[in-house]
């Protein structure tokens, strides 16, 4: 780490994670969109491919090399504004605020609601402390019985005049204070345990298991250099810029038209909706994006980089999806899901997440036992880095403060322990699959809130139960597109291939985390009561609205059977004695666990074997919809090119599609410019928008 590398990483994450957010207030161009996100990587590009030769050329000759950037400062650069892309988007701040403050408001218009008192669920404490002070902590934003200054000026316009500002002091602090005293620490936790688990998992997966982190893998490619050239190594490579070339001109031919500024337009999505129209059997969820396939250049080179067995396995999740969805509900079975309450899809994702955390443990057992011993500690042991011994007591400290949280709010001490582990099992396999396969959009589409009702059914679990983990859930979990920790394992291999220690890079992005978060919680709170968060979105909506939706569920099943009161007075040990699983919960569950483990074996045990359980982790997702087509088109180029040129033809090819690649990040971010000019100039947000991704 250089100093000046420090300083530009520094300043450009504080401005990203703790400003980021007014750019979704102002309606521009998403900043950060997935894991892959074009702001960050196409700033990357921008530094290797034209700021640099520019150093390099105007720099005295004695100094050409110490002008420019090097791999290890481009690696901080990239690192440190990773490190905060989850703040302020869809990771973190866009929904954290209408996830707290939204359900009084929602409260007062749905009957159901009010009529059940499930608001009375979420926890709301008093501490007393000494000196007559009072600490409360509370998972809504706001006060039982008091909405009125919270939620004036935040849900609608805002408080501002017209032409002018509120300041920090018009914000409702007041209103506010239980919710951060309980969140701020919470979100922290989290975070710090999730960069903490990438880090134990860090050298099992890159040096001892080899993954191949795509993502990692082309940041590298952009950022090799060689002695006496002012250009990187890619950028020299006549077959880099033929692929750079032809995504870049596709891009601006289509952004271009979706400006108005010219009639012309390349099509990267086709409209096949007439096999429906032929076989309506197959009209299941995932039906309509089979069969209206879009593609992503970054999506292709992916699946042309990746192993075969992946990237033929994320091409084929749709197609093996739909067709065996309309074999069931052929069969009359019910495959609807529901984000908090479950179903069979979403319990068979769970158990395949759980068979593939099973399997990550198992298959580096050897090396997080030395982990855990030196951690505790045990014995010493030199096999093992220190920073990952300091990860794993972090990563101990962390989880044993999220489940005493949960207890002191209210959450009996089993379902504590096992809603914090299944978190973390998103966080782990979803940073796994990221690793392995370069997808850059995953959802899980399964919730700690539902696998624990498909466990426990309402009457053990109880509405208050409910209510926590469903919070919890919302804030973290289900919008998982910008999630931390699957930047955080890119971070660490970007850093350590490039002479950053892990040791070093780890606590870095910590603490720059935490001052970034704690810089965006007053800046998106003013932005919400200066110009008002609008209703009607998913963030403001429906988000708000899982939780308590499934609680009221819940409390009328419970009245109706006539146990809601001996449900809400259960002890913690009677939870576990009056666990009713509910009906498929275990075979759907048990299902997608022998699936992913199943297939597993069968791919370690024979080398010709195609499919990777990857398939069972993703099937059926949003994102899937959106990107299968496109990994399906790179293993068919792939085997194609293999088989007809060899590996030499292979090596070669792939250079195109790091060309691609850049060309996708470049064009991204020239038309967020665009929008960003516009903004400046005209004062309004732009009429016309252009995303280089399907989605």
């Amino acid at each position: 780490m250089t100093f000046r590398a420090i300083i530009i990483g520094v300043v450009a994450a504080l401005f990203l994670g703790g400003l980021g957010y007014l750019n979704h207030e102002f309606e521009l161009p998403t900043l950060i969109q997935n894991h892959f996100p074009v702001f960050i990587f196409g700033i990357l590009v921008l530094l290797a491919m034209v700021v640099n030769p520019v150093l390099y050329t105007i720099a005295p000759k004695s100094r050409r090399e110490n002008w420019r950037f090097r791999p290890s400062e481009l690696a901080v650069i990239t690192g440190f504004l990773l490190a905060v892309a989850s703040i302020p988007g869809a990771g973190l701040m866009r929904h954290f605020t209408p996830v707290t403050a939204f359900p009084r408001h929602h409260n007062l218009r749905l009957v159901g609601w009010r009529s059940n008192e499930v608001l009375k669920y979420a926890p709301y404490r008093e501490f007393d402390l000494p000196g007559d002070e009072t600490v409360e902590m509370s998972m809504l934003a706001g006060r039982p019985d008091e909405t009125d200054e919270l939620l004036d000026g935040f849900v609608g316009s805002g408080l501002a005049e017209p032409d002018s500002r509120i300041g920090l002091g018009e914000i409702p602090w007041e209103q506010w204070r239980p919710a951060l005293v309980t969140w701020i620490p919470m979100i922290l936790l989290v975070s710090v345990g999730v960069i903490s688990m990438a880090m134990i998992v860090h050298r099992q997966w890159s040096s001892h298991e080899r993954l191949r982190y795509p993502i990692a893998m082309a940041a590298n490619a952009m950022m090799e250099q060689d002695r006496g050239h002012a250009m990187g190594r890619i950028f020299r490579n006549r077959t880099f810029w033929f692929g750079f070339g032809a995504v870049f001109f596709v891009h601006i031919v289509r952004g271009t038209y979706a400006w108005d500024l010219q009639g012309v337009n390349i099509p990267l999505s086709f409209d096949l909706s007439v096999v429906l129209e032929e076989y309506p059997q197959l009209t299941v969820d995932g039906a309509w994006s089979l069969f209206n396939p879009e593609f992503s250049a970054t999506a292709v080179a992916f699946g042309f980089l990746l192993a075969s067995d992946v990237s033929l396995s994320l091409g084929l999740t749709q197609i093996i999806h739909v067709l065996l969805l309309a074999f069931l509900v052929g069969f009359g079975v019910d495959i609807s899901f529901d984000h908090m309450t479950g179903g069979l899809t979403s319990w068979q994702l769970f158990g395949s997440y759980l068979g593939m955390g099973l399997l990550l443990l198992y298959t580096g057992r050897q090396y997080y036992w030395q982990v855990l011993k030196r951690a505790l500690p045990f014995t010493r042991s030199a096999e093992v880095e220190y920073g990952a011994v300091w990860a794993a007591r972090l990563f101990i400290i962390s989880v044993a403060g999220l489940i005493g949280m949960l207890i002191v709010l209210g959450l009996d001490w089993p379902l504590a322990v096992i809603a914090v582990m299944l978190i973390m099992l998103v966080f782990l396999v979803m940073s796994r699959i990221n690793a392995e396969s370069g997808l850059f959009f995953i959802m899980p589409h399964w919730q700690a809130t539902a696998v624990l009702l498909g466990l426990f059914g309402s009457y053990a679990l109880g509405p208050a139960a409910v209510v926590i983990v469903g919070l919890m859930c919302a804030v973290f979990t289900i919008e998982t597109r910008e999630c931390l920790m699957p930047y955080a394992v890119n971070i660490l291999k970007i850093g350590d291939d490039n002479g950053v220690k892990p040791s070093r890079m780890g606590p870095s992005i910590m603490m720059l985390f935490t001052v970034a978060f704690l810089l965006a919680v007053p800046v998106v709170l003013w932005a919400n009561y200066n110009y008002g968060v609008r209703p009607g979105a998913w963030a403001t909506e429906q988000m708000p609205q899982f939780t308590f939706n499934a609680a009221e569920q819940s409390i009328t099943e419970l009245n109706l059977a006539g146990e809601l009161g001996e449900s809400e007075g259960l002890s913690w040990a009677e939870r576990l004695t009056n666990m009713r699983p509910r009906e498929g919960f275990w075979v759907a569950a048990g299902i997608g666990l022998a699936l992913a483990v199943i297939v597993s074996v069968l791919r370690l045990r024979f080398p010709w074997w195609p499919i990777h359980p990857i398939i069972f982790l993703v099937w059926g997702t949003y994102p899937m919809y959106k990107l299968s087509h496109s990994f399906l088109l790179g293993w068919m180029l792939k085997t194609s090119i293999t088989r007809l040129g060899g590996a030499g033809r292979y090596h070669g090819a792939s250079k195109f599609f790091m060309g691609a690649i850049a060309g996708d990040l470049l064009a991204g971010l020239l038309f967020m410019f665009v929008a960003w000019a516009y903004f400046a100039v005209m004062g309004v947000k732009p009429p016309h928008g252009y995303n280089v991704f399907p989605f």
